[in-house]
């Protein structure tokens, strides 16, 4: 059997074993760098929509509002992803954000799953990924191919969620941002030097989905440092 195949088969079959949980779930996945940070920020702005949100990011993971840290990065793998979705959907989860490693993303440990939306920080080469999204929200500064329902954001003066002006404090940081014609002020407790691209990313998730820009804020302000 080829690897290609044999990964298909491996693919439905574990889907099969935990009961096709994403099939009832929208599903947000997040690759490339500072993954994680998005991962987290993108789950508070769904939460603070009031949407049940789950995620899984590699030192962290969060169900029903119980989240869990671990020192050592989750090692990522077919089972892993749909035991965690099947948790997620027993919970009473809508949405679930994933962070897909690159070895995830390159062996298709997600199958034939589809995602409402799907967020990528770098030039990450994810075409197959991006065939199967509803929304692609992608780095404009990269100027990457345009996609159907893509939103973009970054510094690029056309990107729909756009950095204007980044403010870094002891404790945090704030973004001025352009979105739907409106400035907006983002602020987060993140310190890190990505911490503006992250914010920006998930202010882009935030408009895929529908939320309002008050409401995108709060949940931006929610994430703990």
């Amino acid at each position: 059997m080829k690897q290609s195949n044999k990964g298909e088969w491996l693919n439905k079959f574990i889907a099969w074993v935990y009961g096709r949980p994403g099939k009832t779930l929208k599903l947000v996945a997040v690759t490339g760098a500072n993954a994680s940070e998005v991962v987290a920020l993108s789950a508070e702005v769904l939460k603070a929509d009031g949407k049940p949100t789950a995620y899984l990011a590699a030192h962290d993971f969060e169900i029903s509002g119980q989240k869990q840290h671990d020192e050592k990065p989750l090692k990522p793998s077919r089972g892993l992803y749909q035991r965690f979705l099947q948790a997620a959907k027993r919970a009473g989860a809508e949405y679930v954000v994933i962070e897909l490693a690159p070895e995830a993303v390159a062996r298709n440990f997600l199958g034939d799953e589809r995602f409402a939306v799907t967020i990528v920080t770098d030039n990450s080469k994810v075409d197959k990924l991006l065939e199967a999204t509803a929304v692609p929200v992608l780095n404009k500064d990269l100027e990457l191919p345009e996609r159907p329902n893509m939103i973009s954001f970054g510094r690029h003066r056309n990107a729909d969620a756009r950095i204007d002006r980044v403010t870094p404090f002891k404790k945090g940081t704030e973004i001025q941002a352009m979105a739907q014609g409106r400035r907006t002020e983002l602020a987060s407790f993140l310190t890190t030097d990505s911490a503006p691209m992250s914010i920006a990313a998930a202010l882009a998730l935030g408009l895929g989905v529908g939320i309002n820009l008050e409401k995108i804020a709060d949940g931006i302000a929610n994430l703990d440092s």
